[in-house]
């Protein structure tokens, strides 16, 4: 792998366009399979109470409809998400209280506030378009978790910005790392009501190494799915749900976050038949309409991680 170094604005304005291309080409490698992540890991756990204040300060207030049981045994568990804007990794820290680390895209690393957070929390990054990263991401999650390490994963892996799945289609990557580690899986939802975020936690989810890693991504899907419809039916979510029309929610959940590309984003779905065609047209649409390819070269020409050098 090559070194890579950050440039200044001056020094990257300076460099041809072949050049910017090369540079950019060398921080998408260099960040996007970075090894040894979780070094230090124990020792960040002194920063995890800081980091439970400062959630208490966020603007979206958690209720929880239930909690982790941390008596049912002494392994650390993988929090299997969803994922729909911005807010999902604040939320966990403040619902789950102990400390995780998570996996996450390594274009993260352009947004000062969310870098700043995952590396004092821990985090492994991945470029997902990548084979080779994903392979390294998935060492390092194995061991962190062997190593005693309680894990966030957001299988989805991208926001599921649909209004007719309860879940995007799921990678399997928590699934191959419980069976890998013997950890659990505890299926995890969130659903937002205005400033509101209801969470629930259902059951551990365990893998053998003799189990069918499709036939368990399917119950923790569903366990997932049936999570979500119990939130829709209690209490709690009809006195705090605020009626909005889907379009509008699109364009709130992409307006939360600067860097959020939808087409290379949506590029990251697992594809499968069950992916409703005319929604993902509708999300397409309205990403060109807020980020225009133009719009994120302009805001992309002097990050850290430029993932569209090639259209420079």
């Amino acid at each position: 792998m090559k070194k890579y170094k950050k440039y200044s604005k001056s020094q990257i304005d300076s460099m041809s366009k072949a050049q910017r291309k090369e540079y950019y080409k060398t921080a998408v490698e260099y960040y996007g399979n970075l090894k040894n992540q979780l070094k230090g890991f124990r020792a960040k756990g002194i920063v995890h109470p800081l980091l439970l204040l400062i959630t208490h300060a966020f603007p979206i207030k958690v209720i929880k409809l239930n909690n982790v049981d941390w008596t049912v045994d002494n392994k650390p568990v993988i929090f299997s998400a969803n994922h729909s804007n911005s807010n999902d990794f604040p939320v966990l820290v403040q619902s789950i209280k102990k400390h995780c680390f998570a996996l996450a895209d390594f274009t993260m690393i352009n947004d000062p506030a969310v870098c700043l957070s995952t590396r004092l929390n821990g985090c492994v990054y991945v470029n997902r378009k990548s084979k080779k990263s994903t392979a390294n991401a998935f060492e390092q999650c194995v061991e962190g978790v062997k190593s005693g390490y309680n894990m966030v994963v957001f299988p989805e892996s991208t926001w599921n910005l649909t209004k007719s799945l309860p879940v995007l289609p799921r990678y399997w990557g928590d699934v191959k790392i419980a069976q890998e580690t013997g950890s659990p899986i505890i299926p995890t939802i969130m659903i937002y009501c205005g400033k509101i975020c209801l969470i629930k936690f259902g059951e551990r989810i365990y893998v053998s190494k003799d189990d069918s890693i499709a036939e368990k991504d399917k119950e923790v899907y569903y366990a997932m799915a049936n999570l979500r419809k119990e939130i829709e039916a209690s209490p709690e979510y009809k006195k705090y749900y605020e009626p909005m029309e889907y379009t509008d929610w699109i364009r709130k959940n992409v307006e939360s976050y600067q860097f959020f590309d939808v087409d290379y984003e949506m590029s990251c779905v697992r594809k499968d038949e069950m992916l409703p065609k005319d929604e993902l047209e509708i999300i397409a649409k309205i990403g060109e309409e807020m980020r225009p390819v133009e719009k994120l070269r302009k805001d992309l020409k002097y990050a850290r991680v430029n993932y569209r050098y090639e259209d420079e």
